[in-house]
């Protein structure tokens, strides 16, 4: 019991527990990088409700410096009196971010940190060592770090620059972070022009949008999971990326979320029942995006399949669906490579920088539509052959049963429901080439690639078709 690790007897039931020994594991338990000390101290802001956050140079101290401040509610001489309490106590405060803030500012060993807010301040020697200042002006909380030397690990230019390097850190931050160098965008502008469905609902926001493959992947039974990639959000600054899996499609999302917890870390959010209720909450954005992309993705097929009367779109078209040399098909390979090789030279240069007039529009894109097609085919396989958290008549599964996912030969858009009714009406038509290709006085499923042969063959057993199948 008299162990120091165990502290020291003070009175009945009362320890006096190693303070400076609990932060510093707290420290090394904390944020891995010195500069993510800017993520909890932006938190504390948003929490005070302030209108922006400023970082500056400092002046007037034993070296080089610099400075953040923050309107809002400012602290009042009790939380100054012991910055730390709140990492003790847990729960959602403010002060547990400026704390955590604290600890990973101290990992760079600076030799003064003052504090001032709402005319009370505070001088920091070290991580304990700490007398009260003199009285302040203003209600902005004002604090400023001093080192003899810049650290090496953070030197006052690379946190000036913050709001312009970590603007992905900050997409769901309702406030801006300015300097000299920079000004962060705040999430209601970056709303206002953003291609992604954009929520906000329930005390949550943030962005959601279609998580596509890189590179068309083949028809695979059973059909890929869902994975998503979820960045998660407190008080508008970046906290983890969770891969979450969802019941029809992949997305990509940035949600902000304030009534979750942050464990000991602060890099990782608490798996309870409010992380439980974010993930529900996702999944019904993620049927929402779907809604979306189903009505926009019918717009855009159909002006594919207005242009595949022209050979150049079809090869195009094709080498966007991932069609394969080794393929057996009667189209002529000249028209195909020609299309083909000009959108691989232009999308495929990782290493060469390249202006956006180099780039074709056009390959652009086809090769979003296309993706997204392959998007909405997996999302069919997943609906209609296995269970899902939705109920048979949801919107999204009728939607889904109507949703283009094929073209014909004259370029029309068929949905699994169209196809199903060219069956029953006595058999499926199909071929390889596109009408530009060949002479065909009937309509006919076009398989523009290998994928969209094992996609109907996933649905419609191949002896069932019929008509130029190679």
């Amino acid at each position: 019991m008299g162990s120091p690790e165990e502290g020291e007897l003070v009175e009945t039931g009362t320890f006096r527990i190693d303070s400076e020994r609990m932060l510093a594991v707290l420290s090394r338990y904390q944020f891995q990088s010195p500069d993510m000390f800017l993520r909890a101290w932006i938190r504390c802001a948003v929490a005070s409700g302030a209108a922006e956050v400023t970082l500056d140079r400092a002046s007037g101290g034993p070296g080089p410096g610099f400075e953040l401040s923050f309107d809002g509610k400012p602290f009042t001489r009790e939380e100054l009196s012991d910055l730390y309490a709140p990492l003790f106590a847990g729960g959602f405060s403010r002060g547990r971010h400026f704390a955590a803030g604290l600890l990973a500012l101290f990992r760079t060993n600076p030799v003064l940190i003052t504090i001032s807010s709402g005319g009370e301040s505070v001088n920091l020697t070290g991580m304990l060592e700490h007398t009260p200042g003199p009285a302040t002006q203003g209600t902005r909380t004002i604090l400023r770090a001093f080192w003899t030397a810049e650290p090496k690990e953070l030197p006052v230019d690379r946190i000036l620059s913050y709001p312009a390097e970590a603007d992905e850190a900050m997409v769901c931050c309702p406030i801006p972070v300015r300097s000299a160098c920079a000004a962060s965008k705040t999430f209601s502008r970056l709303a206002d022009t953003s291609l992604s469905l954009v929520f906000k609902e329930s005390g949550r926001y943030g962005f959601i949008s279609p998580l596509t493959p890189a590179f068309p992947m083949p028809v695979t039974e059973p059909p890929p999971a869902a994975n998503s990639e979820v960045d998660i959000y407190v008080l508008g600054v970046y906290v983890e990326t969770y891969i979450a899996q969802m019941p029809l499609v992949p997305v990509s999302a940035d949600i902000n979320d304030d009534s979750l917890t942050l464990d000991a870390s602060f890099g990782k959010c608490v798996r309870d029942e409010k992380f439980s209720e974010m993930l529900a909450f996702l999944e019904k954005q993620a049927e929402a995006l779907l809604l979306r992309e189903i009505a926009v993705h019918k717009r855009d097929l159909a002006e594919v399949g207005g242009q595949m009367r022209n050979k150049k779109y079809v090869g195009l078209w094709r080498g966007c669906l991932g069609y394969m040399e080794d393929w057996q098909t009667a189209v002529s390979s000249s028209t195909f490579m020609a299309a083909l090789s000009a959108l691989v030279n232009c999308l495929n240069r990782p290493q060469q920088r390249r202006t956006e007039s180099e780039v074709p529009a056009e390959g652009h894109r086809y090769y979003g539509i296309a993706s997204r097609t392959i998007w909405l085919q997996d999302a069919c396989r997943r609906a209609f052959k296995k269970n899902t958290a939705l109920p048979p008549d949801a919107p999204a599964l009728r939607a889904l049963w109507t949703a283009p996912v094929l073209l014909s030969i004259r370029g029309g858009m068929l949905s699994l429901a169209a196809i199903r009714n060219r069956v029953i009406k006595g058999g499926l038509a199909v071929s390889k080439c596109a009408l530009s290709e060949i002479y065909s006085k009937n309509d006919a499923v076009w398989l523009a690639s290998l994928r969209d042969e094992n996609f109907l063959g996933y649905w419609i057993p191949r002896g069932n078709w019929t008509g130029n199948r190679y």
